[in-house]
């Protein structure tokens, strides 16, 4: 049954999913085409925040459509346990998102201006600088998901709908503010000055970290000519434990908490 609930859910989204991934190729591949600098300038990184937003907000939607309201009568009917029933929902939410962030790898190797070719071929530690851009990325996605479905169970203990949405915008604030000032204080940049910012930059050499779904760049105070020194694991074990932390709570909620979905 928990096949068929995936199957059913990827169904579902996959047009939404495909639609972003498409775009997200289409201008990656024009790139390559001579003189489309603009696209690689300006709308590509634009289409990137955009696609990324969306993402995120057509899986907080459906997750609170399909669990606060009610309004998936298929997981009213199906014996389906409501935590076995969130597990098929990350299962499709988590490929989606992996999907559209793995077609953006076209422009990292892909692309003469990408990440590859400018900063990681040139570094002395080529394999552990591409398994920390797979596991960075994996696990700031996993710990973005996780803070989303803890909103939701949070947001379940309250009947009414505008409590829930001020307890959603409240506890996710919340987290992701010490999550960033944990990532950002072991990255320097709270106490020493290091400079940082939100977003992807295609022509800054240094790997991205995350604060969840959100990326960053920390900007070394000092000049270096191998990306690798961008590295830092810590931030992957401490999206990797928030993650954990978020899953269990929400487990939790969602095995012993009742819910009525009629009052909705």
């Amino acid at each position: 049954m928990l096949k068929k609930q995936i199957a059913i859910d990827f169904r579902n989204h996959f047009l939404f999913f495909i639609g972003l991934t498409v775009i997200n190729v289409v201008l990656i591949l024009l790139q390559l085409v001579p003189h489309m600098t603009m696209i690689g300038d300006y709308l590509y990184p634009f289409y990137q925040m955009i696609a990324f937003t969306l993402l995120i907000l057509y899986i907080f939607i459906s997750l609170y459509r399909d669990f606060y309201l009610g309004k998936d009568l298929l997981l009213l009917t199906i014996p389906l346990s409501e935590s076995k029933s969130l597990f098929a929902k990350f299962i499709v939410y988590f490929s989606g998102f992996m999907l559209l962030w793995g077609s953006s790898l076209l422009a990292v190797f892909l692309l003469k201006t990408g990440l590859y070719a400018t900063a990681i071929a040139h570094s002395q530690h080529i394999a552990s600088g591409i398994a920390y851009l797979f596991v960075s990325r994996i696990a700031g996605a996993l710990c973005g998901i996780g803070i989303l479905f803890i909103c939701l169970g949070i947001a379940r203990l309250f009947r009414k709908r505008i409590i829930s949405y001020f307890f959603i915008l409240i506890v996710f604030v919340a987290i992701m503010i010490a999550l960033g000032f944990l990532i950002l204080n072991s990255n320097g940049c709270i106490h020493a000055g290091t400079q940082w910012s939100i977003g992807i930059n295609t022509g800054a050499h240094v790997y991205n970290q995350y604060i969840g779904f959100i990326p960053v760049m920390i900007f070394p105070s000092k000049n270096t000519n191998d990306i690798a020194t961008t590295i830092n694991w810590l931030n992957v074990m401490q999206n990797a434990l928030l993650a954990c932390a978020t899953y269990c709570l929400t487990y939790l909620l969602f095995k012993f908490k009742k819910y009525d979905y009629i009052q909705k």
